[in-house]
């Protein structure tokens, strides 16, 4: 799928600010969407500059969070959690991997 209809499918969710499933209609995830409308992530992009400080503010949050997570969930629900995250972060850096691939061809 081609970038900019992805970018397309995400500004047209966010428009209509239909935010329920993890998967938009077209079976991609809403992601971006959730980005977006972090207030962290609003509140760090604000200026535009990322800062050493506010990536290792970013960081204790995830590691808050994490933590939270962890004593409210059972043994299945932490496992499908870790395959989750494991299998979204392999997404993320083979789409990435082929991007920067397709840059230096």
């Amino acid at each position: 799928m081609e970038i900019g209809l992805i970018a397309n499918i995400v500004e047209q969710n966010y428009k209509k600010n239909t935010m329920k499933n993890l998967l938009d209609e077209n079976g991609l995830l809403n992601l971006d969407e959730l980005i977006v409308k972090s207030p962290s992530f609003q509140q760090v992009m604000a200026d535009g500059i990322v800062t050493e400080e506010e990536l290792k503010m970013q960081s204790e949050k995830v590691t808050a969070l994490i933590e939270k997570v962890e004593q409210m969930c059972n043994d299945n629900q932490l496992a499908a959690i870790k395959e989750l995250i494991a299998e979204m972060n392999v997404l993320y850096a083979v789409y990435n991997y082929m991007n920067l691939k397709s840059i230096g061809e």
